[in-house]
């Protein structure tokens, strides 16, 4: 999502459980906060990785558009 030329946040389907979105803050005067990167093939990486303490409890990095689980 992008609001006055800033991302604000990422979000995409939970990998696990399918009935969760997850948001990722990307403002950096905010915790917590990650890193995204987007490559020339068109895919992305977040930084750092993901978890969802609550829930389903996921735990994964994004690289390159895909799931790495830990």
């Amino acid at each position: 999502m992008e609001e006055d030329g800033f991302e604000e946040q990422a979000a995409m389907l939970c990998p696990r459980c399918h009935d969760h979105i997850l948001h990722m803050n990307l403002l950096p005067d905010e915790r917590p906060c990650w890193k995204i990167t987007c490559h020339d093939d068109g895919t992305a990486s977040l930084h750092p990785s993901v978890w969802r303490k609550k829930d389903c409890g996921v735990h994964f990095w994004l690289r390159r558009g895909r799931v790495h689980w830990t």
